[in-house]
C-alpha cells in the first residue's frame, strides 16, 4: 500500500512540477470580460497578491509540520516504503519547492515575497498541528496531515473563485491543482487504509472537506470474479492499485 501511494505521489508531484508556466507566459482561464465586470490592474495586483502571500504562507507551514513528521520514526516508518525516504520528506520538498515558485510569481508582480510560515494558530496551522499530534501516534499524524492537505486544496479552489485574481494567477493556480489534489488523495487512501479504530472519534476530516473522494469512479471487482479464499489483505491492496491507477491516469491527463 505504502509503495502504491508513493508512486501516486511521485506522479502527482511531477505534474505540479511541469505543469506550471511563468506568468507572463500563462494562457487564459475562465474569466468573464464584460466590461461591467472589469477590475481595475491594481485592485488586480492587490488581490494576487494578497492570494500569493497567503499560499506562501500555507506551503512553508505544510513544509515544515512534514518536517517535524519525517524526524519522527514512528510516524516517519507509517509512511515509508523499503528503505525511501518517508512519504513525510517528499511531501515537505514539494511544498517547499512549490513556495519558491509562488515567492518567484510575488516577485514578478513587485512584491515582497514572504519567507517565513504561517504564524502559530493562523492559516494552515488553525487546522493542523503535527506537534500535537505526535503526542497521539503515527495515525493521528497521518489523519493530520490528510487535513492539511485538503486545507490547501480548498484555498486553491477559493482563489479559482475569487473574481479579483487576475487570469494569469487563476491559470498558475489551475495549474498546481491537479497535482495537489492527487497528493492529498493518496493520502486519504493511506487513512482509509488504517485498521478500524486506529484514530480516535472526530479525528477523521469531515467529509465535506474532501470534495472529490479518492476511490470515486473506481468500478468495485464483481464478487463472483474473486478467488475463493483470497486474503483480506490482497483485496485492499488490489483496490488500493485500481485507485492509483485512476488517480496518475488524471494526473497525467493533466500534464498533457
Amino acid at each position: 500500500m505504502v509503495r502504491t501511494v508513493f508512486t501516486l505521489i511521485a506522479a502527482a508531484v511531477l505534474a505540479t512540477s511541469c505543469a506550471t508556466v511563468p506568468a507572463d507566459q500563462a494562457g487564459p482561464a475562465t474569466a468573464d470580460n464584460a466590461p461591467e465586470n472589469q477590475i481595475s490592474a491594481a485592485d488586480q495586483r492587490e488581490a494576487d497578491l494578497r492570494a500569493l502571500d497567503e499560499l506562501t504562507a500555507i506551503l512553508l507551514a505544510a513544509s515544515q509540520s512534514y518536517d517535524a513528521a519525517a524526524g519522527n520514526e514512528a510516524a516517519a516508518d507509517l509512511v515509508r516504503a523499503g528503505e525511501a525516504p518517508s512519504l513525510y520528506e517528499t511531501l515537505g520538498d514539494a511544498r517547499n519547492s512549490l513556495a519558491r515558485e509562488v515567492q518567484v510569481r510575488v516577485a514578478d508582480l513587485d512584491g515582497e515575497a514572504r519567507t517565513t510560515a504561517s504564524a502559530e494558530g493562523d492559516g494552515f496551522f488553525a487546522i493542523v498541528n503535527i506537534s500535537d499530534a505526535l503526542q497521539g501516534g503515527a495515525e493521528l499524524v497521518l489523519a493530520e496531515a490528510l487535513s492539511g492537505e485538503s486545507y490547501l486544496v480548498e484555498t486553491l479552489r477559493g482563489y479559482l473563485a475569487d473574481p479579483a485574481i487576475s487570469v494569469e494567477t487563476k491559470t498558475f493556480f489551475q495549474e498546481v491543482l491537479p497535482g495537489l489534489r492527487a497528493e492529498r488523495d493518496a493520502l486519504a487512501l493511506l487513512v482509509d487504509a488504517l485498521p478500524e479504530g486506529a484514530l480516535p472519534e472526530g479525528a477523521m476530516p469531515d467529509e465535506d472537506e474532501i470534495e472529490d473522494d479518492p476511490q470515486a469512479g473506481i468500478q468495485e471487482p464483481d464478487p463472483e470474479d474473486e478467488e475463493a479464499g483470497e486474503a483480506e489483505e490482497t483485496d485492499a491492496d488490489e483496490s488500493a492499485e485500481e485507485a492509483a491507477a485512476a488517480a496518475e491516469t488524471t494526473v497525467l491527463a493533466a500534464q498533457s
